[in-house]
């Protein structure tokens, strides 16, 4: 199943043209963020949720030293988990990553579109930084 997963990721991500900002993990041609319930996405399973800045003008070039903060909320707007994340390549092509346990994807209890998410990047001497969009959940009863 994880062989399929990162090949249907594969194919998604290879669609994904020139921008600012893309995901580069769990996402559609759109950048949407597909979650299925209680799969975990961590570095050590190359399947952490990733956001590449190609652009790398993040915080006048340099991300060292920011806060990276997820939070995926539901469509009343209720937090449903709030992770801190990590600067994968602070200069460059900028890179940050947030891990999700199979524990926090099994609160995602509603299938489809019914969940939001916004990216905050900040740092003392800078404004924050916010991307957002959907995530989409696929739900199953392969429980841990």
């Amino acid at each position: 199943a994880l062989a399929t997963t990162l090949a249907l990721v594969k194919t998604k991500t290879d669609l994904i043209t020139s921008a600012n900002i893309t995901v580069t993990s769990a996402v559609t041609s759109d950048s949407e963020i597909e979650l299925v319930q209680y799969d975990d996405y961590l570095s050590a399973n190359s399947r952490a949720l990733s956001w590449t800045n190609t652009s790398g003008d993040w915080f006048a070039g340099d991300l060292t030293g920011a806060t990276v903060t997820l939070t995926l909320t539901d469509t009343a707007n209720t937090v449903i988990v709030s992770k801190a994340g990590s600067v994968v390549t602070p200069t460059g092509t900028q890179e940050v990553s947030v891990e999700l346990t199979s524990a926090e994807t099994a609160l995602f209890t509603k299938s489809g579109k019914q969940y939001k998410y916004q990216l905050l990047l900040t740092k003392t001497t800078y404004r924050e930084t916010e991307v957002t969009g959907d995530v989409i959940v696929t739900l199953t009863n392969n429980t841990p």
